[in-house]
């Protein structure tokens, strides 16, 4: 459903280790891509198509965000105009979520703020429901931060007001982190 696509290095552009993501509005019939755009701010971008040949300007969803290069979801709702975009923020070290539903103002709000974990990763990011009973699910791996033996968790939230709060469940916990051995 989606793709990843990691871009060179070129000024002010999209910057190496950032990624993309491109979805298909069934609702709507539009593809829908979102990057983030390096620079002066630092901006995730949007912009829709209807043929793959002609895009729409490119719409802000967030400025002075910034992306370790980690990946940024997109996703429709399936039978209401609810766009979601989620990613994580490396200047407050949380991750985050932009909402629309006419895809030219944006809403954010923070899905879990996680400055308090060791090295945390967003895995995930999905809308269901339909018009008025939207439930935007979303989830990460969190690690207690202690070097050696690192133990990982992973954290299943969900909201269904458009990421105004948050209802967490723990998938896992403590699990062994095996990278690199």
């Amino acid at each position: 459903s989606g793709f990843d696509l990691i871009v060179s290095e070129n000024s002010n552009s999209i910057r190496q280790d950032e990624c993309i993501d491109l979805e298909y509005n069934e609702y709507g019939n539009y593809l829908g891509v979102i990057f983030y755009q390096g620079g002066t701010p630092n901006n995730i971008l949007f912009s829709t198509s209807t043929d793959g040949s002609s895009w729409s300007s490119l719409q802000t969803v967030v400025s002075t965000a910034e992306l370790p290069g980690e990946k940024i979801y997109l996703d429709f709702a399936d039978e209401s105009s609810l766009v979601a975009v989620a990613y994580y923020n490396n200047f407050n070290s949380q991750f985050e979520i932009a909402t629309s539903s006419n895809r030219a103002s944006w809403s954010t709000s923070t899905i879990v703020d996680l400055s308090s974990f060791g090295n945390t990763r967003p895995i995930g990011m999905k809308i269901s429901g339909g018009s008025g009973s939207e439930i935007i699910h979303a989830m990460y791996i969190s690690d207690d931060g202690i070097g050696g033996s690192v133990k990982m968790d992973i954290t299943y939230t969900t909201s269904s007001n458009f990421g105004s709060t948050w209802s967490t469940t723990t998938i896992a916990s403590e699990l062994n982190d095996t990278a690199g051995e």
